[in-house]
This record gives structure tokens, sequence and C-alpha cells, in this order.
């Protein structure tokens, strides 16, 4: 009797292991109706399920995926992935598992491409979880190669823990060279394996070359802007294929070397229109669910916009000033591409724009001109088509990742021996000392005729245009709000009429050290074509009394407000400055929504210095950058605080990068 009872134990004992080994995690895995299945696709296609997944795309796009998340699995497990597929025209499809939400981490299965025919087909993976694996995972058939017309079909899907331990792959490396590639090199990508096996090169997730019964393979090509690249190797007895990890190189323009005394380029425009989603850029993936008026989908796909060239003759060089918006605080991936050509990469503020040592620069709001070069490859005379594109949210996160551009200035430069305008600063002199208030006299002229004269001073002022960067050229390009133009501003000043003198109101920039200030001219002819002047250096501005500015510090990630929150930046006034002496003061602060727009009654806000409340200032659901006057006695010597208030439940009010910063007039000269 207890042999039998023992029989049963064991009988029972190992059902239950076996059971606990081999239950498929994948909930309706046949299709019994859309159960457990979501589908998202930024073409036009259809999902519909009985008895078999099946997925009909009439006009394709570059986001369709049939996909199952909350998958639990078990890091460093080994897991077998068995289902079966067809596509009525052939298209191959491609199968992920990774995190489900930002930034979708690899679990252990990427781009694994499944070869489809018309028939129903069974294809079987093993594979082993990263250390990263956990319950929030997501399967992900990926259907972008399906064409106008392709169905595709998935049934019998079912995700498994195998139970055996999967050896280690061998080891694969891979590498390309030239390092830094430059227009016109040829980029070879090295892939190199510990054994002998069939090596395959991957170039934006494109199967390039195959080379069999190898330990290294190599291919070479020329390219233009970035691209991602990586290598699978396949040798018996191995269960499972290594990777060699997702690697990425970027080809970067040869910089012109203008001959002559400047440099000579055309701008071309683009405006993103208010009210519309032109303007916004959206993360294909983001799985935020708002209102019917404000998700993702709203946004989705992503705009294509367009931008007119004329003349690519004798150009040397391009690239793209965007007037952009940070979006939701946290977001990363910022892209966009001309006429379908590789993604390029928008720049992030860094150290080099002041973001604090251990922060991400994704996670600070902003609005701010970066530039991004564009290879003259990508661009024709005529019409040519940009969109954005987006990650997910790194900090911060509602997974909602989603940025803005309000507007795109393209600039074309040309060798100097295209025919444009010439010119010079007359006056100041070179290494002069120039008073308050100075006359900038510019020389100018072209067989086409002048159109304007625009001047430029570099000095250390407040950061007009967002960047972090305190002691530059002084000028940002931004679009006004309900208009369809983007203007530059912030600069010394324009005009475009002779003789060209410009006023340059020095009135609040700061006291800088002797011989730092520069200017330069630029001169448009009436042909659009632009020129920019040698620079006049070593200016020293002269005053009787001081301006001092003083900086944002401890300016906090994520400066918003709303809901009854409150937050606070600060500034610094010395104790050699002596305020008896001040005889005004200014605020400046940046915001996006800073009249707290859309505010319901009785949802107050407020900004404050130390205890002095600001007048209403700011744009609804806009940029502005505002320079508010305030009494001297509203700052002291020592540490001053600005402080937020909003208790919208809407969007609120958006703190921009740099933070705020104070300026004050004093009659007397005072310390650095």
């Amino acid at each position: 009797m207890k042999i039998a009872w023992v029989l049963i134990f064991l009988v029972s004992f190992f059902a239950i292991m076996a059971s606990s080994v081999s239950a498929n995690l994948v909930t309706n895995p046949g299709f019994s109706g859309k159960t457990g299945w979501n589908f998202y696709t930024n073409g036009v296609a259809s999902f519909t399920a009985s008895g078999s997944g099946v997925v009909s795309i009439t006009t394709k796009g570059s986001n369709t995926q049939l996909y199952q998340y909350g998958l639990a699995l078990k890091p460093n497990t080994d897991y077998k992935l068995t289902f079966t597929a067809s596509a009525s025209k052939g298209s191959d499809l491609q199968v992920y598992i990774h995190k489900h939400g930002s930034p979708y981490t690899n679990y252990g299965l990427s781009n694994w491409n499944v070869p489809l025919t018309t028939s129903l087909q069974t294809f079987t993976k093993t594979f082993k979880t990263t250390s990263s694996a956990s319950t929030d995972a997501r399967l992900r058939f990926w259907l972008v190669n399906g064409l106008n017309g392709e169905i595709y079909k998935i049934s019998n899907v079912i995700l498994e823990e195998t139970g055996g331990s999967t050896p280690a792959p061998d080891t694969l490396s891979v590498t390309h060279s030239p390092t830094s590639p430059l227009t016109g090199d040829e980029v070879t990508l090295n892939a190199v394996s510990s054994k002998s096996a069939t090596i395959k090169i991957f170039v934006d997730d494109v199967l390039k070359k195959t080379c069999t019964a190898t330990m290294s393979c190599s291919y070479s090509s020329t390219y233009t802007g970035t691209h991602t690249y990586y290598a699978t190797a396949e040798a018996s007895p191995l269960l499972r294929d290594p990777v060699s990890g997702t690697k990425s190189f970027t080809v970067s323009d040869i910089p012109p070397t203008p001959s002559g005394d400047g440099l000579v380029y055309r701008e071309y425009y683009a405006i993103m229109r208010d009210r519309t989603k032109e303007w916004r850029v959206t993360d294909p993936l983001a799985t935020y669910v708002g209102d019917p008026s404000n998700s993702p989908s709203t946004f989705l796909p992503n705009s294509i916009l367009s931008i007119n060239i004329t003349d690519l003759s004798q150009a040397v060089k391009a690239e793209a000033i965007i007037d952009y918006w940070g979006g939701h605080v946290g977001t990363a991936g910022q892209k966009f591409r001309f006429n379908n050509n590789a993604w390029l990469t928008v720049p992030k503020l860094t150290s080099a724009n002041s973001i604090p040592s251990g922060h991400n620069g994704e996670c600070y709001a902003q609005q701010w001109n970066t530039v991004v070069s564009i290879p003259l490859s990508n661009l024709k005379v005529g019409k040519n088509i940009f969109e954005g594109t987006s990650g997910g949210q790194i900090c911060h996160n509602f997974n909602w990742g989603q940025w803005g551009w309000y507007g795109m200035v393209l600039r074309i430069y040309y060798n100097n021996s295209k025919p444009h305008p010439t010119g010079q600063i007359t006056s100041p002199a070179k290494s002069s000392t120039i008073n308050e208030n100075p006359t900038i006299t510019v020389s100018a002229s072209s067989l086409a005729g002048i159109d304007k004269v625009d001047v430029l001073a570099y000095y250390d002022g407040y950061d007009y245009d967002g960047d972090g960067i305190y002691k530059e050229y002084q000028e940002n390009y931004r679009k006004i709000k309900g208009q369809n133009s983007i203007i530059l501003k912030n600069h010394v000043g324009t005009d475009t009429l002779a003789p060209y003198n410009i006023l340059w109101d020095t009135a609040w920039v700061p006291d800088q050290s002797s011989g730092a200030i520069k200017l330069k001219a630029r001169i448009k002819d009436k042909n659009g074509v632009w020129f920019e002047t040698s620079e006049v250096t070593g200016l020293t501005l002269s005053r009787s009394g001081s301006v001092k500015l003083y900086k944002a510090e401890a300016v906090p990630e994520k400066f918003v407000v709303r809901a009854g929150q409150t937050r606070s930046s600060q500034f610094t006034i010395p104790s050699t400055h002596n305020l008896g002496s001040a005889t005004a003061a200014r605020l400046y602060v940046s915001t996006w929504n800073g009249i707290d727009g859309e505010a319901e009654p009785g949802q107050t806000h407020y900004t404050k210095v130390n205890s002095w409340t600001a007048p209403t200032y700011g744009m609804n659901h806009f940029y502005s950058i505002d320079e508010l006057s305030m009494p001297t006695s509203a700052v002291k010597t020592g540490t001053n605080t600005v402080t937020f208030n909003s208790l919208s439940i809407h969007h609120g009010i958006e703190i921009l990068w740099p933070g705020p910063a104070v300026a004050v007039r004093y009659s007397s000269k005072q310390i650095p």
C-alpha cells in the first residue's frame, strides 16, 4: 500500500513539474476571438480573429504589429517559441520579445526573420532570456514587410519554458571601420566568431552578407547618415545562434573650407501649422491611453511634411535649424529623415549645454534651436518630403514619447565661387571700445541688389535660444504663433535701406570682460543668397555703471507645475554687488503655456521672486520668452528663490531650460 502511494506521489510530482515547465505563456494561442491580442498600424490594415489571427494590409505602413503583452518571463532561462503562419504574397515577418514599455529592452529574442510562404508552416525558435527579463514582456509579430494587399495568418502560438539549460553561445563580435567615416568613405563591417560558423551581417535590420564555414566575415559599402548593424552566427551543435549586439555608425559631411571672407548660403523654410498634428512627433509604440482627442493615436501616423529647394548647384554642405520643443519630458530617440533616406538623430542637451553631471538632458523641460547636419545626397531640387519619429520616455515616464517642431530653417551652403553679395562691418573697428547703444555700420553690395542686413553680437548674456550656452552669438529662430513664418530674433538688429546703420540697444547687455565682444553681419541679396562678413573681434563695452546677470541655479528636472504643485530654482547675488546702487531689475523667464491656458475658473497660478509676485505673462500652449520689469527691492544679497505654482488640472506651466534669470542695472561699477 505504501509503495502504491509513493508511486502515485511520484507520478503526480513529475506531472506537476512537467506542467510547470511546459505551460504556454500565451493567452488565447488559437485566436478564438481577439482576447489577449493587440494590433497597431500606421498604415491601413485590419485584424480579425477566428481560429487564426488574420492581418489584412490595404496600405503598408512603417509600423504594423500584432502583439501580446504582460508575459511573465524568468531571467536567464531557456524558452521555445512555436507558431504557424503564412503570407498571401510570401512576405517575411520578424519576431521580437522585449520589454513592453520604453525603452523596449530586448529580453532575448530580437529580429528573428521568419521566411513565410503562401502555405501554412510551423516555425520554432529556442532562445535564452536576458538577465533583465521580467513579467512585462511583449511578444511582437512585426509585419512591416507586408505588401499592399498582403494577408498574414498566424495561429497556434506557444511560448514555453523548455526546462533544459542552453549552452552559452560562442562569442561573436562586430566592428566598423573607419571609426568616424566621412561622406564618400567606404565603410567596412567586420564580424569575427570564436568558431567556424555561418555568419550573417545585417545593416538597418536588412541582411547584407552571408559567409559560410568561416570564423570571419566582412561587408563594405558607402553610406550617408546614421545606420545600425549587427551579426549572427549559426554553428552546430549550438541550440541557439549567438548575436553580436546592435551597434551604429554615423557618416559625417566633409566640412566645407570656405574661401574668401565668409560663408555663402541660402535658407529654405518649413512651417508646421498651429492646432494641427503637424508640429507634434509621437512614438509609434506609445501605449498611454487618454481621452480620444488626446492620446498617442490622435497624433499618429506622424505627419509627412515638405520643403522646396530651388538651388543645389555648387552646394558643399546642408544643415537644418529646428525650432524644437522637448515635448513630454523624458522623451528620447528623436529622429527625422528626408526623402525616405536614413534617419538623422536630433541632438540632446548634454553637459555642454550646462546639464548637471549625473542627469540626462531629456529629463528637463526645453525649447531650443538644435542644428542637424544633412547629407547633401538626401536632398534634391524641388519638393523634398521629411518626417519625424520618436522613441519612448527614459525618465518621468507615462508611456507617451512625444516631441515637437514648430519650424525648420534648411541652410544650403555653397563654395565662394557662387555669385553672392559682399560687404563688411566698417564701424566699429577691431579691438576698439564702444559706448552704450553704439551704431553698427555695414557696407554691402550685390549686382542683384541688397534685400537686408542683419548684425549679430557674441557676448555672455541671457540664453535666448534655450540651449544652456550663455556665451555665444545671441540669435535664435522662432515661429510666430498663428503666423506662417519663422524669423530671426534677439540679434542686434536689421536694416533694409542703405546706408546700413543699425543701433545696438545695450541697456541690458551684461558687463563683459575687456575685448570679449565680437560682431558679424550677414547680408542677403535680392536673389536670396546670404553672405556672412568677417568678424570684428576684441571689442570692449564701456559704461559708467554696471549690468549684472544672475543665472539660474538648482534648476529641477521636469520643471513643470500643475494641480497645486510648487517648484522653484535659485540665483545668487554676491555680497560684493551693492544693491544700494541698483536702479532697475528684470526677470527673464522662458515658458511653454506660461499663461496656464485651459485652467478652469479658480485654478490660479503665480510666479514669485522671493516675496514679489510677477504680473501675468506667457502664451497659451506655446513658447514665450518674457522680460519682466521688477522692483530692485524684490532681490537681496545671497540666495534668491524664483517660485512657480499652478492649480490647473490641465497641462500646467513648463519652465524651460536653462531656467529663469535676473538682471540688475547699477549706477556704479560692480566688482565682477
